[in-house]
């Protein structure tokens, strides 16, 4: 930048802060901490503080709740709202005396740092655990795992899956059981099942447990719902939506190898059909596995990785707690469809909702016509309607694909809500979220909203997909196969809102679940050091 123009930058010397007053309201603010200037856009606004505060102190309370009202009372603009220098300027900060502000901000910096670590740790051992289950077992073709166990050096055995376990083994039911269905298994997890009888039982109640068998999931195998039965009853019954496998060698060892790539690749290059993919159990049966000769190594291998399954379950329990909570809230904390006061809400608010149609309290537009044959490895990032299915919740603030500008594309703002205009079900399309970052492409079959100033974005997608909203949403649809919803349908759906404050108190908390379950879901599927140290000091060696 030596022989740049400079004169559409600022300079940002050390020890000064920096902030968009266009994106302030979603965090956009730093701070320079370098030992060197560095150059900001010209768009910025840059300031220093004196020496009765503590820049770490003020730092934090950029962060908290207290500067966020500050910004929704103080901000100006039309479609696009600014907090500029003047308007921070007449804020207020409550603050201790400069030693206690210290205090407090080295505390909230050793914080941050912790929960960073944790965070590194967590995504470090999330990958250490799936290179693990790529290595410890042969690739196709090969009789030696990449890492291993010390003292195990031998060749592995590959023989077909029917050879080394049982498929299917006949078996008498009793008169009353208990019955296991396709969705009664999530992951490695027994999450449900019902008491059935002979008589009453569905016909596809057929798989009567033992313990140590595996039962593997044949239709759509790649979801990897498969389940080691450890119980010691004897009167669970599974579903032939499962192929049971009652291994002859080792429980656990058998049912790692199930999960593994190699496997379930090969599974799925057997199965037969396209939306709902599935094999046979003679076909299950005929698929070549690797086998460890040693049975101390197949135990070793079984219950290191097998553990891992544990702590996933733990992990998945929690995030399923967080989502039943969030669903709970979803449906409490707004008015009922007629009614101007939500079921429960936070302290200090006590007034009736206002109730006016979405039409009243956003602008409506369209998303230009992009498809995913447009993606880009690189470019400008974009939102397709299909991610708002597979990838975004309620609040947009990253996005992962990316095209390039066209002529008469629409481009965000970073204050917008979008709703799909095509689906395949009703209940699909009936969801929103809050785009919190200017300059995405907003793709076609995108309903836009630009909410007015006394609606908060982020507060307006978590209304809209839930309770009555939602409901009064997907009526709207109409369709056969693909299903559309258009603006029009849109602005006519009744929307209750309270006032600018409570709107925001509801979004921090509805961020701070949606955080939660983010966090679970990237909760370390091992503690594979920890396993590795409590087996005798056998840690696998590279070969």
């Amino acid at each position: 930048m030596r022989d740049a123009d400079k004169s559409m930058y600022y300079i940002v010397s050390p020890n000064s802060f920096a902030y968009n007053p266009a994106r302030i309201n979603v965090g956009s603010i730093g701070y320079q901490n370098l030992d060197k200037n560095v150059i900001v856009s010209s768009l910025y606004e840059v300031f220093k503080t004196n020496d009765d505060i503590d820049d770490r102190f003020l730092w934090h309370w950029f962060k908290s709740d207290n500067f966020y009202k500050l910004i929704m009372q103080l901000q100006e603009g039309g479609v696009r709202l600014y907090f500029y220098y003047d308007k921070l300027c007449k804020g207020t900060v409550l603050k201790p005396l400069i030693e206690e502000q210290k205090v407090i901000g080295v505390f909230f910096d050793e914080l941050d740092n912790l929960i960073t670590l944790h965070q590194r740790k967590l995504e470090n051992a999330k990958k250490l655990k799936k290179s693990l289950l790529q290595k410890m077992f042969p690739k196709e073709g090969e009789l030696f795992p990449e890492i291993r166990f010390p003292d195990f050096h031998d060749a592995w055995e590959q023989r077909k899956l029917g050879e080394v376990a049982e498929i299917n083994p006949k078996s008498e039911l009793p008169s009353i059981f208990e019955y296991v269905d396709l969705e009664s298994v999530v992951g490695t997890s027994l999450i449900s099942y019902r008491t059935e009888t002979r008589e009453t039982a569905p016909s596809r109640a057929q798989r009567l447990a033992k313990m140590g068998d595996i039962f593997y999931q044949t239709v759509r195998p790649y979801q990897r719902n498969n389940y080691l039965f450890e119980k010691t009853e004897e009167n669970y019954v599974f579903s032939t939506g499962y192929a049971q496998i009652r291994p002859k060698i080792n429980s656990r060892f058998v049912m790692v190898l199930l999960q593994t790539d190699n496997f379930v690749n090969t599974v799925l290059d057997n199965c037969t059909g396209t939306s709902y993919p599935a094999i046979n159990s003679k076909d299950l049966a005929k698929i070549v596995v690797s086998i460890a000769l040693k049975k101390d190594e197949q135990k070793m291998i079984g219950e290191t990785l097998f553990g891992l399954d544990n702590l996933i379950t733990l992990h998945q329990r929690k995030l399923e707690n967080a989502k039943k909570l969030k669903k709970s809230l979803l449906q409490k904390m707004f008015p009922k469809e007629g009614e101007l006061f939500p079921e429960i809400r936070f302290p200090d608010f006590h007034d009736a909702w206002e109730q006016r149609k979405l039409g009243e309290v956003a602008a409506l537009s369209k998303g230009f016509g992009y498809s995913k044959s447009d993606l880009m490895d690189t470019g400008i990032p974009i939102i397709l309607y299909g991610r708002l299915y597979t990838k975004y919740k309620f609040f947009i603030n990253e996005v992962d694909t990316f095209s390039e500008y066209r002529k008469g594309c629409v481009t965000s703002q970073g204050n917008e809500v979008i709703i799909p205009a095509s689906g395949e079900t009703a209940e699909e399309i009936a969801r929103a979220s809050a785009v919190e970052i200017s300059g995405v492409i907003l793709g076609g079959d995108l309903n836009i909203l630009r909410p007015k100033n006394f609606i908060n974005p982020q507060f307006l997608a978590v209304a809209i997909s839930s309770g009555d909203r939602q409901k009064s949403l997907a009526k709207k649809a109409k369709g056969n196969s693909v299903v559309h919803i258009h603006n029009s349908d849109i602005q006519d759906i009744s929307f209750s809102y309270p006032t600018k404050e409570e709107q925001y108190r509801i979004v921090i908390l509805f961020r701070d679940i949606d955080n939660l379950i983010t966090l679970h879901q990237r909760k370390p599927k091992s503690q594979i050091r920890s396993n590795y140290s409590n087996a005798k000091h056998n840690r696998p060696t590279f070969s």
